[in-house]
C-alpha cells in the first residue's frame, strides 16, 4: 500500500481510513513542517487497522484529569493520587489508581480510552506534515473503536469545499455554525464539530433518500469551513 507522503496531499481522516480498512499493523508518523513546530513528530500505533496508542506532545488531559472530570475522582483525591504517584517511580498512573483503592480497574479503563480519543482527536488540527508509516506486526492492547477516529473526520474529498467556505467566514459566524460563543477552546470546537458533523456526515446516513443525503452534505460542509476557520485561526 502505496500512501501520500504529505498531509497537504490529503487529510488524516483519509489516511486513517485507508489504513482501517486495510486491516494492517504499523506505526504512522507525522512530522510537522510549520516553522513555529517543525520536526515534532506524532506516532498514531495501530492493529489490523485499529487505533491502539497515540505519541503526541500535544497537551491532552492526564489520567487523573479525566477520572476528577468525569466524577471518579473529587479534587481532594485527585491531589492524593498525585502524591502517591510521586512517591511510586516507574509505576503506571492505572495501577496506582487501582491498587490503592481510589478507582476500580473499569472507571481507569473507560477513561485510558477517552484520554486516548482526546489524543487522536488532538492530531486533527495538523494541516501540514509529512507522512511515514512503519508496518510491524500486531501486537495486544487497548483500541478505539472506528467510529472514534473516522466518522465525522474532514476528507480530501471536502477539503476544497472547505476552503472556499474557510475564505469567507468570520470568526463570529463560524462560532455560530458550530453552536458556539466567544471564548470556545479548541477543544470545545472539535467537540461541537465532531457531534454535529456526526448527526449529517452522508457516510453515515447511506440510507437516506438522495435530497436528504445533499442536504447532510452541504450541511457537513458548513460545520466543516467553520471547524477549519477557527482551527487555523
Amino acid at each position: 500500500m502505496i500512501l501520500p507522503g504529505n498531509l497537504r496531499e490529503t487529510t488524516l481522516g483519509d489516511l486513517l481510513g485507508r489504513l482501517h480498512r486495510s486491516h494492517v499493523s504499523g506505526v504512522l508518523e507525522l512530522i510537522e513542517e510549520r516553522p513555529a513546530v517543525a520536526g515534532r513528530r506524532h506516532r498514531i500505533h495501530l492493529q489490523h487497522g485499529m487505533v491502539t496508542q497515540v505519541e503526541t506532545p500535544e497537551r491532552v488531559p492526564r489520567l487523573g484529569e479525566v477520572l476528577v472530570r468525569d466524577g471518579v475522582l473529587s479534587e481532594s483525591q485527585h491531589r492524593g493520587f498525585l502524591d502517591e504517584l510521586s512517591s511510586r517511580p516507574g509505576e503506571l498512573a492505572g495501577s496506582v489508581l487501582v491498587g490503592s483503592g481510589m478507582a476500580s480497574e473499569s472507571s481507569v479503563s473507560r477513561a485510558l480510552q477517552e484520554q486516548l480519543r482526546m489524543r487522536v482527536d488532538a492530531l486533527f488540527s495538523i494541516d501540514r506534515a509529512s507522512v511515514r508509516f512503519h508496518a510491524r506486526g500486531a501486537t495486544s492492547g487497548r483500541t478505539l473503536a472506528a467510529s472514534d477516529f473516522l466518522h465525522g473526520r474532514p476528507r480530501a474529498r471536502e477539503r476544497s469545499r472547505e476552503r472556499t467556505g474557510c475564505a469567507q467566514l468570520g470568526r463570529g459566524e463560524a462560532l455560530e455554525r458550530l453552536g458556539l460563543t466567544e471564548g470556545a477552546t479548541r477543544e470545545d470546537v472539535r467537540q461541537s464539530f465532531r457531534k454535529l458533523a456526526a448527526a449529517v456526515h452522508p457516510d453515515l446516513h447511506r440510507d437516506a433518500e438522495p435530497e436528504r443525503r445533499e442536504e447532510m452534505q452541504k450541511r457537513f460542509a458548513s460545520y466543516s469551513a467553520a471547524y477549519h476557520y477557527l482551527i487555523a485561526h
